[in-house]
């Protein structure tokens, strides 16, 4: 059911060995939203493959200061629509300036054609209440259609916005399921 991890400024980049697990406990496409600090704007990074994925994410570790780099990772499972670049999340509305990516199931919004379920709440429900009428309005809708979901948006100046309960790691990143952790080296034992 995907996952989402949540970098604020001033938080530690999750280590590549977490997302690396989050890679291969979601393996149906790969997204990456970071405020440039370069330019100031915000990129989004998406991809079917695990390597480049990984590739691109240790380009941005490399030329990025975590106390000034928003961003969000999100790893797929698909539910909804077929397994294609385009379906990965990351979904941006170019008039807005937003990006947006979901972890969980919205079972009241039927799924438009090919896309995901996720991409059509997005499309045709969020950006045009968020045109109209703003956070005040979207975050209604938010409240109306999120269930047990998880949410994040960013504008283009590397704000984020996150709805739902997520789980805060030690270093102060948000994972909005457990499928960051590594199990094999957890805990438990084994029988």
């Amino acid at each position: 059911m995907c996952i989402i991890a949540i970098k604020k400024a001033g938080v530690q980049f999750p280590n590549i060995t977490t997302v690396e697990t989050m890679c291969d406990k979601n393996p149906d496409g790969f997204a990456l939203v970071y405020h440039d600090t370069r330019d100031g704007k915000a990129r989004t990074y998406r991809t079917m493959n695990r390597e480049q994925f990984l590739k691109h994410y240790k380009s941005v570790l490399r030329t990025h200061d975590y106390r000034t780099t928003n961003l969000f990772l999100h790893a797929r499972i698909a539910t909804h629509g077929s397994l294609k670049k385009e379906n990965c999340h990351g979904f941006v509305d170019h008039k807005t300036h937003l990006s947006f990516a979901h972890n969980g199931i919205l079972y009241s919004i039927p799924n438009r054609d090919d896309l995901t379920d996720s991409e059509t709440f997005f499309r045709d429900y969020f950006i045009p209440v968020f045109r109209h009428g703003g956070w005040f309005e979207a975050d209604r809708l938010i409240r109306d259609v999120i269930g047990y979901s998880k949410f994040v948006f960013m504008d283009n100046k590397g704000n984020i916005r996150h709805y739902g309960d997520y789980i805060k790691d030690d270093s102060g990143v948000l994972y909005s399921n457990n499928s960051f952790r590594n199990y094999s080296t957890g805990w438990y034992l084994k029988a």
